[in-house]
């Protein structure tokens, strides 16, 4: 179908054209139009392709030449060495190595020059029976200065083709390195607090159980509260297993096509910017944020970094109408500092101790639930689990930063 596609697209804009030796001889914009297919297109057959292009051609002229009264035996002599020209087009480029210069702009031209100046000397040569006496200098000039101004337009229009596609593959790219980041760092901060929950449950089975053997020597003992905390213990541990399960698959995918082995801190920044300024358009908030990162440092710890950053940088979104976020990275004392600081509403003095336990928080929905209130005790753990501390530092109606600081 694409191939069909271009044979009509070339055949139209042949129709775009000048002839100048009063004959049916033609420069037209074909030919461009197929050139920068096969640029852009990479999927399509050289060969068979140009097959089809040179036939199509042939067939539009011949029903356009009859459309205006050629009968179809001068039509299909007048227009069939047009034929020709895009056989011996697609023979010069697949000899010529088109595959491993079509990403060389400059080769691609020289190429694209000496390949249409040949084609279109063919093309001569049928139309006037091989009769070397009819290609006059000025004939031969024409051919060369077209076929350079045709070559130096492929090079022209190849370069900006390249570079537009060059750069669309890049955004692509990074917009799925970033889904498979924030994608990862959630699932790491689940796994990381599964294993958490998991401890917690093997100490509540543990405490059965020794409920349970106290209950059961002791004397007299009511036997339905030994067999209840019998029952408890067992059923602890079944939610135990279930929950290891749970931790396997999550393991399962973070270990499948991981994203990087490391990044630099400061694509760590960009990446949760990025994906906060985005986060802030949702909600229609005008808010900015900007990276500052001193030195180049590399980490592999990447998910919990982001998950850390990201949940700091979405709550200060959440806080905000407008204003202004600074992600900032630096090294101190041997140690990764990171900074999120805003110049939002700030976090009240009686609120400041209490921002880190479970169940605080100041956020409530428009009916007035709270929300659940452990985005900063997750950040805080997975900061202690890193080996590393986090501090708070606010002024109401000034802003908010939050310091941390891990080891590299």
């Amino acid at each position: 179908m694409l191939v069909l596609l271009v044979a009509i697209g070339t055949a139209l804009l042949g129709e775009v054209k000048i002839q100048p030796f009063g004959t049916a001889f033609r420069f037209g914009l074909g030919s461009v139009f197929f050139l920068l297919a096969l640029i852009f297109w990479r999927q399509l057959p050289l060969r068979l392709t140009g097959l089809v292009v040179g036939l199509t051609t042939v067939a539009w002229r011949i029903g356009l030449a009859s459309y205006h009264g050629l009968s179809w035996s001068e039509a299909l002599w007048l227009h069939l060495p047009a034929l020709a020209y895009y056989l011996t087009l697609v023979f010069f480029l697949h000899n010529a190595g088109w595959e491993s210069k079509r990403e060389q702009p400059l080769q691609l031209g020289g190429l694209v020059a000496l390949a249409d100046g040949g084609a279109n000397l063919v093309e001569m040569l049928v139309r006037t029976g091989f009769n070397l006496e009819l290609l006059t200098p000025g004939k031969l000039w024409a051919l060369l200065v077209v076929a350079l101004l045709r070559g130096l337009a492929v090079v022209l229009l190849a370069d900006v083709l390249l570079q537009e596609r060059h750069r669309t593959t890049r955004e692509v790219e990074e917009e799925h390195l970033l889904r498979r980041l924030l994608v990862g760092s959630n699932l790491h901060m689940e796994a990381f607090f599964l294993r958490k929950s998991m401890a917690q449950v093997e100490t509540v089975m543990a405490r059965s159980h020794e409920l349970y053997q106290k209950l059961k020597n002791r004397q007299p003992v009511p036997d339905p509260l030994a067999k209840m905390a019998l029952d408890v213990a067992k059923e602890v541990h079944e939610i135990k297993k279930d929950l290891k399960r749970l931790e396997e698959g999550l393991n399962q995918l973070l270990a499948e096509e991981p994203v990087t082995e490391v990044l630099t801190v400061e694509e760590i920044l960009e990446l949760v910017a990025a994906t906060n300024r985005a986060y802030a358009q949702t909600l229609g908030r005008k808010i900015e944020i900007q990276t500052e990162a001193e030195g180049q440092y590399v980490t592999d710890r990447i998910y919990p970094l982001v998950s850390i950053l990201n949940n700091l940088v979405q709550n200060a979104v959440e806080a905000m109408e407008e204003g202004q976020i600074i992600l900032r990275a630096g090294l101190v004392a041997g140690k990764l500092e990171l900074l999120v600081a805003d110049n939002g509403p700030g976090i009240a003095p009686r609120d400041q101790e209490l921002v880190f336990e479970p169940g605080f928080t100041t956020k409530f929905t428009p009916e007035g639930r709270p929300s659940t209130g452990i985005g900063l005790t997750q950040v805080r753990d997975m900061v202690e689990h890193l080996g590393g501390e986090i501090s708070l530092s606010s002024q109401p109606g000034t802003g908010t930063v939050f310091a941390i600081k891990v080891p590299l």
